[in-house]
């Protein structure tokens, strides 16, 4: 369990401590628990509804074709936060283990578990979800088919994640795509979020054409593998800046964004290590701790970064400075041989100004 990232000892004291259970399974393995019984007493419950047997067995309908599929492991795919992984803390006799998964035992585990599945996946049609119990069903075997793909596709926070790769939800895209031109200024401040004067002409236009188009040709995003090299690859222009993070040659993630009206003035030189450190910092979350690679086309840029900082620039010495938290190592390479796609979405930048 410890090997499985499910439980982690415990040295420090813990406000609460319960009992190890050992419960029999039907295969003859055991199952370690915690008894929670104290712990369940000062639990606040979220009271999630439960369907009834009869509820579930009413959606039915038509249905002919079933397939039935069962979560591995059900509780354990749904992680603690740190405050409460140290509330679930059990006495065992090689020490104290903190539970990072979910627990079996605890009185708002089934709600917590069927919550989270109810979330992802109830919204899919001829899908019905009962606690890590999955019913897909379908009038034809064609139908069946396709809801069990739909299933095994999961989609989660506007993207499709499956066959080790995560892309664009083709529904949310194909919803963009086919979204109507602003007709007045209230229509242009849904689209861009923000007040600004009503300009529309054929400029605009075209600048919505290309955003549709470059959003609905997202390229396919590899999933992160935390044991492969890291690169980030940055680059600047007049307008702004961006950054692709790749592992293996292909894209993990992409982002950009525009530059103020003070970072326009920046020199070329600036303009690149801020780059490098846009790059860093919205990366941060796969890049800290790791020793990581960045590409950049300027050429200077690797030989500023050898200088000493009290000789640069007070400009340049803050970004040096916000950049030694990160282990990394810049590396010239051309610009043809960039990952060019992450600046393409600065096309936002022509419906700002006009």
């Amino acid at each position: 369990m410890v090997a499985d990232n499910i439980i982690a000892p415990v040295v420090e004291p813990t406000e609460w401590v319960s009992r190890m259970l050992v419960v029999g399974k039907p295969d003859g393995d055991v199952r370690i628990c915690l008894d929670p019984s104290d712990l369940n007493k000062a639990i606040q419950r979220q009271h999630f509804m439960v369907p009834t047997v009869e509820q579930l067995f009413g959606k039915i309908g038509k249905a002919k074709y079933f397939c039935s599929l069962d979560a591995a492991s059900g509780f354990y795919q749904i992680p603690l936060s740190d405050r409460s992984s140290y509330l679930c803390t059990m006495a065992t006799p090689k020490g104290r283990y903190r539970f990072l998964r979910l627990p079996f035992g605890l009185v708002s585990a089934p709600e917590v578990y069927l919550q989270a599945m109810s979330e992802l996946f109830g919204d899919l049609l001829g899908v019905l979800v009962y606690f890590d119990d999955f019913l897909v069903m379908g009038e034809t075997m064609e139908e069946l088919e396709c809801n069990l793909r739909r299933v095994l596709n999961l989609p989660w926070l506007g993207h499709v994640i499956g066959n080790g790769s995560l892309k664009p939800d083709p529904e949310k895209v194909e919803a963009i795509v086919k979204m109507p031109a602003p007709t007045d200024k209230n229509g242009l401040i849904r689209l861009l979020g923000m007040d600004a004067a009503w300009v529309w002409d054929a400029q605009q236009e075209q600048a919505l054409n290309a955003l549709k188009s470059a959003i609905s040709s997202l390229p396919v995003l590899r999933l992160f593998d935390v044991s492969k090299p890291l690169v980030v690859s940055v680059d600047a222009s007049p307008i702004g800046i961006g950054a692709v993070l790749l592992q293996d040659g292909q894209p993990v993630a992409f982002s950009s964004t525009s530059l103020t009206e003070t970072q326009k003035r920046y020199c070329q030189i600036e303009k690149e290590l801020l780059a490098v450190q846009f790059g860093l910092l919205r990366f941060r979350q796969y890049v800290y701790g790791q020793k990581v690679t960045v590409e950049s086309d300027h050429k200077p840029l690797v030989g500023l970064l050898e200088k000493p900082i009290a000789t640069c620039s007070p400009r340049i010495q803050r970004m040096r400075l916000q950049l030694q938290r990160f282990d990394f190592r810049l590396v010239y390479k051309p610009g043809k041989e960039l990952h060019r796609r992450h600046l393409e979405p600065c096309t936002f930048a022509t419906f700002v100004h006009g």
